[in-house]
């Protein structure tokens, strides 16, 4: 159906046409854009792709997700086994007790379980559990489930199934199912592989903040997932009790015999020690030999020795300095220490203060002032001779006090000479001491080994590893899941999918709708002409007006065209002949030439069609079924005719037509074209007929067409929708532009209104509007 929509020209300095280096196609024909919001343009893009390719989209992701489904189905299910130890704490915990460790693992700590956990996937626990489960001859390990082993697993099982229906007779033909025969232990490159496949599907983890370890095996099979992993939980505590009690009876042996030796070595050292200091002489009375404590009590006599005679040395020299210097010996501090200094002092006071009164009472020549004065004097001379005596005494204690000093220093040093004579002795007695604390702490480490190996040696059978959960057999495998996997395939092949119809729908090498015509060359587009199905049928025939009434839509859309080329710009000058080309042969341009003359002839007009295709090399026949063709616009423009002679009428429609004529004799078509002849013909058609419509050679083969539109009034240049490339239209309307014609007006032929209204939003008329709006077919 076509779009009974006004056309909009774009405007703007230039097109995109240009951008593909085509150049400028038209000068804008709108002052104004409707609808150039690029926001709204990208969306209204987006959702038109996937608007058109909806169904490619849902069909890709459709089968990429079935063949996602068949792969998924072919693909091995896995299933996961997990059992779960627990290290218990050890209940000895000394540093030394290597035997609990071998048992207990450590109690749990961080390192411990690391440790532990790389015991478990060690390479000899491994070689224990391939040896114990026969893993050599498991296909799971072996890799050996190749096609050929699962067709023979399918024959083995069709065989079964059979059996039940076939005869009791026929069933001895059935091939009898082979026993297996006992396989060698894999060596080489095969055995390789079992350990490969054998650590890829075991994990092992331990618990950062429990004492708990995880096993967890990955197989084909439920049961041999459960069985590697309580096979391996199982060997790993047997071979602790075993590591354990050879650990145990090695160290008890060891023990015994380093025992008795640390016990003679230290019964050795201790005799030896008693005997150097007895013949040493260095008796240990609270850890002091008698030299030393002798040396002890000189020292202490020694310094106070020296501390007295300093202080009587300073006592002389005090006293000798006052006796030198003429001082006043009372008033020393010596002299207040001397008792007899203090009876004097208290009886000069007492005669000074009779000899105060007396001098008050009497005159200095008086007797008794002049005893009492003779009594005080005597008294400073007995003072004088008692200072005299103690400066003596002072002077002979400091020599007594520096002879005992001497003879106090004199010891010490015999002592110190005695002491440094017994230093070799210590050294050795150090020595021998220290071999006796060392040979002392080794023997009663070792009696605490062996004390602590009795006390193991009971509970070696009972391990402090246990199993707190064993792994069964799981009911469903883990992978793959093929619900999520055959989703994301069809979500992935979906995503694939709408950029595949992104892809398809850039790489469209035709035109799809007038919009894009209009986006990409800024001309004026009419309707779309659809596509009639018995299109070779009514060429033959030449009913054009039976086409009409049985196609409405055809119709309409040719309606559509003859009123938007009827319009014009100057009402004085209407339009009286159009050019109808294309870029290609096979367009539709001779159909659509006669379509739209018969509707400009419904209107009461004169209408005359014109053949002006000159390159072909037969001679057409009239349309009006006559034996004799009569000559057509070679002959004329050749002289071999009159312009009377040339004009025929089709019996169908009833319209006037000149054919092309015999093209054998022409040699340069486009100079007959140009010819004065021919502008003579084209003036008296216009002034004879209401409307004239020239057909002529496709623009990109011939330059017939760029010749004649400089005599017509519009030219009408049609593209076959969805197959004429863009580029090669564009190039075609570029030549017609630039020959001189500025607004040439663009047509689709052979529209599939099907797929028109995927790209189209104006083709998307109800089945109500459409037989609301268009005309009934008329009966014959």
């Amino acid at each position: 159906m076509s779009t009974n929509v006004a056309p909009i020209a774009r405007a703007g300095p230039s097109t995109p046409a240009e951008s593909q280096g085509l150049g400028p196609l038209t000068a804008p024909l709108a002052p104004a854009t409707i609808g150039t919001d690029p926001a709204r343009q990208y969306l209204q893009f987006v959702f038109d792709v996937l608007r058109r390719r909806r169904w490619f989209v849902l069909c890709f992701a459709v089968l990429i997700a079935g063949i996602a489904a068949m792969i998924v189905n072919q693909i091995d299910p896995l299933y996961r086994a997990e059992t779960q130890l627990v290290l218990d704490a050890p209940q000895s915990r000394s540093p030394a007790s290597g035997l609990a460790s071998l048992l207990g693992g450590g109690g749990g700590d961080l390192f411990s379980n690391e440790t532990e956990a790389a015991v478990l996937t060690s390479l000899n626990l491994a070689d224990r559990i391939v040896k114990v489960l026969n893993l050599g001859n498991s296909p799971f390990f072996t890799g050996s489930r190749s096609l050929g082993v699962r067709l023979g697993e399918w024959r083995q099982d069709l065989q079964a199934h059979l059996s039940l229906f076939l005869p009791q007779g026929y069933r001895q033909y059935l091939a009898p199912a082979k026993a297996e025969e006992p396989k060698p232990p894999p060596t080489g490159e095969l055995a390789n592989r079992v350990y490969e496949t054998y650590f890829r599907n075991l994990t092992v983890r331990a618990g950062d903040r429990s004492r708990v370890i995880e096993i967890r095996f990955i197989a084909d099979d439920p049961r041999l997932a459960a069985a590697v992993a309580n096979t391996l939980a199982a060997t790993y505590i047997e071979d602790q009790v075993t590591e354990a009690r050879r650990v145990a009876t090695r160290e008890t042996s060891w023990l015994a015999g380093r025992l008795q030796e640390a016990r003679t070595r230290v019964d050795d050292v201790m005799q030896r020690l008693e005997e150097f200091r007895a013949s040493a002489g260095i008796l240990d009375l609270n850890g002091n030999t008698a030299q030393q404590r002798q040396m002890v009590e000189y020292n202490q006599q020694l310094m106070t020795a020296q501390i007295r005679r300093a202080d009587l040395d300073g006592r002389a020299r005090q006293l000798q300095q006052l006796i030198d210097g003429g001082g006043r010996f009372e008033d020393s501090e010596i002299a207040l220490d001397a008792p007899g200094i203090q009876q004097l002092r208290n009886q000069e006071t007492a005669a000074a203060r009779q000899l105060a009164e007396l001098a008050t009472q009497y005159r200095e020549a008086h007797p008794r002032l002049q005893q009492a004065q003779a009594e005080l004097d005597d008294i400073h001379a007995k003072i004088k001779a008692e200072m005299r005596r103690l400066v003596a005494a002072a002077a002979n204690q400091a020599r007594l006090a520096k002879d005992q000093e001497t003879a106090l220093a004199a010891k010490v040093s015999e002592l110190t000479q005695e002491l440094q004579q017994q230093g070799k002795s210590q050294l050795t007695l150090r020595l021998l001491e220290a071999d006796l604390k060392t040979s002392s702490t080794i023997y009663e480490t070792m009696l605490n080994r062996m004390r602590e190996v009795n006390a193991m040696e009971g509970r070696i059978d009972t391990p402090l590893v246990r199993v707190i959960s064993r792994a069964i057999p799981p009911d469903h495998p883990f992978f793959p899941n093929k619900p999520l996997l055959v989703t994301v395939a069809a979500a992935v092949a979906a995503m694939f999918g709408v950029l595949l119809a992104f892809v398809l729908d850039l790489l469209d090498v035709g035109f799809r709708n007038r919009q894009q015509i209009e986006n990409l060359t800024g001309l004026e587009t009419v309707a779309s002409l659809p596509w009639v199905k018995p299109l070779d049928q009514a060429r033959r025939l030449g009913d054009m007006r039976r086409i009409l009434r049985a196609r409405t839509e055809f119709a309409e859309a040719v309606r559509y065209i003859r009123v938007s080329l009827s319009l014009s710009p100057d009402p004085n000058r209407p339009v009286r002949s159009i050019l109808v080309t294309s870029a290609f042969d096979g367009e539709g341009k001779t159909f659509t030439s006669r379509a739209l003359a018969v509707t400009y002839a419904v209107g009461e007009k004169r209408v005359i069609t014109v053949d002006c295709d000159l390159r072909q090399r037969l001679r057409r026949r009239s349309r009006q079924g006559e034996a004799d063709p009569l000559p057509g616009l070679a002959e004329y423009l050749l002289g071999a005719a009159d312009a009377g002679e040339i004009f025929g009428t089709d019996r169908a429609t009833g319209l006037d037509h000149i054919d092309c004529g015999d093209t054998k004799t022409l040699v340069d078509a486009p100079i007959l074209l140009s010819s004065e002849r021919m502008r003579n013909l084209l003036h008296a058609l216009s002034t004879q007929y209401d409307m004239v419509i020239l057909d002529t050679p496709p623009v990109k083969r011939f330059p017939d067409t760029l010749i004649l539109q400089q005599e017509v009034d519009k030219v009408l240049f049609l593209i076959r929708w969805a197959k004429t490339p863009r580029e090669m239209a564009l190039d075609a309307l570029k030549t017609i532009i630039q020959s001189g014609h500025m607004n040439p007006v663009v047509g689709l032929t052979q529209v599939d209104l099907r797929h028109l209204r995927r790209y189209d939003y104006a083709a998307n008329v109800s089945k109500h509007h459409r037989e609301t709006y268009l005309p009934r077919p008329e009966a014959g």
